[in-house]
């Protein structure tokens, strides 16, 4: 019990970051991150990347089931859906299509489902 508690309030906390980091970056792009907030900003998405890291290696991982070959879990979804079957590749599909590609500032932030 205690562990899909884990899972999924991991993966929780992990695509809340995800979401603030894509609003930031859009901010971004528009001009209105300057000074003091732009640098806050990267401070936190540099914090976001590690815990993307120790997620990948860690929760993403048991998912999976298999050791990362990749240091964050987008890149690990990218290299599933680039091979077009398997449950793996259902897994990545769905976390990209439904928690990553709706966030993305261009639309699609893992690479292009098929």
């Amino acid at each position: 019990m205690y562990f899909v508690l884990i899972v999924l309030g991991s993966t929780v906390v992990l695509w809340v970051l995800y979401v603030l980091a894509m609003s930031l970056y859009k901010a971004r792009a528009r001009g209105r991150l300057t000074g003091w907030k732009l640098w806050a900003g990267y401070a936190f998405v540099a914090v976001a990347y590690v815990i993307d890291v120790i997620y990948n290696a860690t929760i993403a991982s048991l998912l999976f089931w298999e050791l990362p070959h990749e240091w964050t879990v987008t890149m690990r979804c990218n290299r599933h859906i680039e091979t077009g079957s398997g449950w793996r590749y259902k897994l990545a599909a769905a976390l990209c299509r439904y928690l990553l590609d709706p966030f993305a500032p261009e639309g699609t932030h893992c690479r292009s489902l098929s």
